[in-house]
């Protein structure tokens, strides 16, 4: 069974994963200026992060074993990725909280949980892209379909704002 499929969201600090899942990008492959000349940026994502409510200190005296499990996890697929990191920056949610103003440190701006999709994203009766706001339009991440690089809560808000201005939608 992959690692992928072994997911379980942690209940507790206690149950941190040994091995994260993660989706890892490297930007500087397309854009070398980000980086000096002969190395690269990565940037790592995981959703095994802890709970915002797991303790007092929500989770800030486990941050290095969690970082040596994700760049552990990186050196089992990439053998000595480690080796090369040369500055690393470690965000748990509260950290994403106080510097991001996101609460909870919800990069989806809410779970991502069946009872927070589709219709009811970003609640009931908000769904449509509208906010209560006559002409303020919701298009983030708290939008239908969630966050990521998609574009798709834009596009929706954009195609709503056409309607409302009375144009036709573009195909």
């Amino acid at each position: 069974m992959s690692a992928h499929h072994r997911v379980k969201w942690p209940l507790t600090i206690s149950e941190m994963r040994t091995q994260p899942s993660m989706v890892l990008t490297v930007p500087t492959i397309h854009e070398p200026t980000l980086a000096p000349k002969g190395k690269h940026m990565s940037l790592k994502f995981t959703a095994d992060m802890l709970p915002t409510n797991s303790s007092v200190d929500r989770g800030a005296r486990k941050r290095p074993n969690f970082l040596k499990s994700v760049l552990d996890t990186l050196d089992h697929f990439a053998p000595s990725f480690s080796d090369g990191v040369i500055h690393t920056q470690f965000l748990l949610p509260q950290d994403i909280e106080e510097q991001l103003n996101m609460p909870g440190g919800h990069i989806n701006h809410g779970d991502m949980t069946i009872d927070q999709m589709f219709f009811k994203r970003p609640a009931a009766h908000y769904s449509d892209y509208r906010s209560p706001i006559k002409g303020l339009y919701q298009c983030g991440s708290s939008s239908h379909p969630g966050g990521g690089v998609s574009g798709v809560p834009g596009h929706n808000a954009a195609r709503e704002i056409r309607r409302d201005l009375g144009r036709p939608s573009r195909r």
